[in-house]
This record gives C-alpha cells, structure tokens and sequence, in this order.
C-alpha cells in the first residue's frame, strides 16, 4: 500500500519485498530443523547466517518503509506522525505497526 501513494522511481522493489518474505520463510525452516541437530552440526551454522540475514532484511525493510512513510506524511521531526529511526532500527515490524495503528486512530 506504501507503493500506491509514491511516485515509480521512489518505490520498494517487488523483487525485494519478495526476497524478505522467502528468507523469512527460509529461516523458519532452519529455525526448525535446527532444533532436532547439534550446535556444532552445519544446520546450526546455517541457520545462524540465514537468521542473520533475515534480520538484516527487516531492518532494510523498515527504514525503506519508515523513509516513504515520512514523504508521504510530510513529518517533520518531532511531529506526532514521524517515524523515528531508532525505534525503526530497534524494534522494526513491531514499531511499523505500532505507528500505523496509532496513525490509524487505533
């Protein structure tokens, strides 16, 4: 819905927000297998790196998302409507929809 209010050029990628949602998945899978194996078996290994990056494409995610939101809002800092960087960085998906819930009158 962010990509509908920005102009083409300032988009999120389709290909990223898809590549967010297969490494999200994909973590999960390591997640469970890496519960039936040992730390020192490459699962774990793997799923360390692949939960990593996974983390790393939220926080991508967020500031990509929490950049557009402050343009379409027009926030300033300070403003009750902007998006903050540190609580983006720190707590991502659960701040995005803390703010659009709040900006939603919820």
């Amino acid at each position: 819905m962010i990509n509908e209010h920005c102009e083409e050029n300032e988009r999120i990628s389709d290909s990223f927000v898809t590549f967010v949602i297969v490494i999200s998945y994909v973590s999960l899978g390591f997640f469970f297998a890496y519960l039936f194996v040992d730390e020192t078996h490459p699962i774990a290994a793997m799923s360390s790196l692949v939960d990593f990056i996974n983390n790393v494409a939220f926080i991508v995610w967020g500031f990509k998302a929490r950049n557009r939101m402050n343009v379409i809002l027009s926030a300033k800092k300070k403003e009750n409507v902007w998006f903050h960087g540190l609580w983006t960085f720190l707590f991502t998906p659960l701040y995005f929809n803390f703010k659009v819930n709040k900006l939603n009158g919820k």
